[in-house]
């Protein structure tokens, strides 16, 4: 042997990941369906509504305890909608269709990709980072052999290895891949500023005791009205910056930098609208001091920011759009959009909540507002919904009303009746 000869390593392929055992089954043309049982929902339901009440014990702990209740409610809230939701994946040669009670998403056979980790496996169209054209199989819903049917299917039907999480078949453009990944990494950077938004409400909240608002004396229900009339017309601003088929034909004689270029920049935008939405929120806080206005059109904008997330599908059409008489073939990309229907839900619940607040003048204690009113009907303890509920703190009339010279008042608090039954302690223990 040469001394300088190249000696050949053979490569040492990984064995399978122990959490996926091998299926003995033989797949051909027929389709392989992946339910989610019902009885499962309801456990997973009922563990839900055990869970909850217990969290709400946290909520008075402390600024910190609250915040971690909060964020893993809304991770918990997306995780079981999403078990729910979904009814059967099915798995046919040209496509994946995940059919759940809001729609169906279906994704190619084409330039899949597939990555399997111990909560999940998740079928990507193009990429990894394309997350909204994905459909993802929840493994606490599914039995094992039904884990290692679908890996078998993707590997002998689509030619896709659990090991490398790559397809060998066609994959996708790559000026339009890296178009897609500049413009979801700018998409990303602007992620930020939803965060910057949470910070400085839960900074005020925290620092600032007993907060009520710039203006307390404003009332709250037709500026929540207002807010999320400002709300749904983002959303029709969202829509509209979306790629549909006849903005993809009337680009065509552009060239095909500019096409890409100009999606990137409406993807932007959408952005930037999406935090548009969750600064309305932290605008509400301001003027009404309610910590709730803030979280809920936070999570608007989450949704939203979610939901208008690139898409690798519009790149692809800005390379070779399709004309506007040509039909969309059977297995293009759907991934529909229901962040506006959860929006409204949301935002309606708060503003008829807002119908049962009620703003009075607050007293360090009792006999500080009977010397501002003179009157004990006009002076009451805080009662349950109230922001002070539990303190030593009194309650003097509605805030604005006349016949006293509140001359000791040190701040102004809420009384809300039915708001979201017990999110009423939630919203007290916040100040707002």
């Amino acid at each position: 042997m040469s001394l300088f000869e190249k000696i050949e390593m053979e490569p040492i392929e990984p064995d399978e990941p122990s959490s996926v055992p091998p299926s003995t089954r033989q797949f051909g043309d027929e389709p392989l369906v992946v339910r989610y049982p019902a009885w499962k929902k309801v456990i997973f339901l009922l563990f839900a509504l055990i869970v909850l009440p217990v969290c709400q014990v946290f909520l008075g702990e402390g600024l910190v305890f609250e915040l971690l209740v909060v964020g893993g409610v809304v991770v918990g809230a997306w995780y079981l909608a999403d078990c729910i939701v979904t009814r059967t994946i099915t798995f046919f040669p040209d496509k994946i269709v995940r059919d759940g009670f809001f729609g169906q998403t279906v994704l190619p056979a084409a330039e899949l990709e597939m990555v399997t980790d111990e909560q999940k496996v998740r079928f990507y169209h193009g990429t990894d980072k394309n997350f909204r054209e994905s459909i993802v199989i929840r493994r606490t819903m599914v039995s094992g052999e039904e884990i290692a049917d679908v890996v078998k299917y993707a590997a002998d039907i689509y030619q896709i290895s659990v090991r490398t999480g790559n397809a060998t078949g066609k994959r996708p453009n790559g000026l339009a891949l890296s178009a897609f990944h500049e413009a979801a990494s700018s998409y990303w950077t602007m992620a930020g500023l939803l965060v910057v938004i949470a910070l400085i409400a839960v900074f005020t909240a925290g620092v600032v005791d007993d907060f009520a608002g710039l203006t307390p004396g404003l009332p709250a229900l037709p500026v929540r009205l207002g807010a999320i009339g400002l709300a749904v017309l983002a959303y029709l601003l969202l829509r509209k910056l979306s790629p549909t088929s006849s903005q993809e034909s009337s680009q065509r004689a552009l060239p095909v930098e500019t096409r890409l270029k100009n999606r990137g920049n409406a993807s932007f935008v959408s952005a930037v609208i999406a935090s548009g939405v969750a600064l309305i929120g932290l605008v509400l806080f301001f003027l009404f001091g309610n910590m709730l206005d803030s979280y809920l059109f936070l999570l608007v904008g989450v949704f939203y920011f979610y939901d208008f997330f690139p898409r690798l599908s519009a790149w692809e059409g800005q390379i070779q759009p399709r004309k506007q008489e040509e039909p969309a073939p059977a297995t293009a990309v759907l991934a529909p959009r229901r962040s506006l229907q959860v929006s409204l839900v949301l935002m309606g619940a708060l503003a008829i909540a807002s119908q049962g607040e009620s703003r009075h003048y607050l007293y360090a204690n009792r006999q500080d507002c009977l010397n501002d009113w003179g009157d004990g009907k006009d002076c009451q303890d805080p009662p349950p919904g109230s922001t002070h509920y539990g303190t030593h703190y009194s309650y003097g009339p509605r805030y604005g009303s006349g016949g006293g010279r509140v001359t000791r008042s040190v701040g102004v608090g809420t009384i809300s009746r039915g708001r979201f039954g017990s999110l009423a302690s939630f919203h007290a223990s916040f100040g707002g």
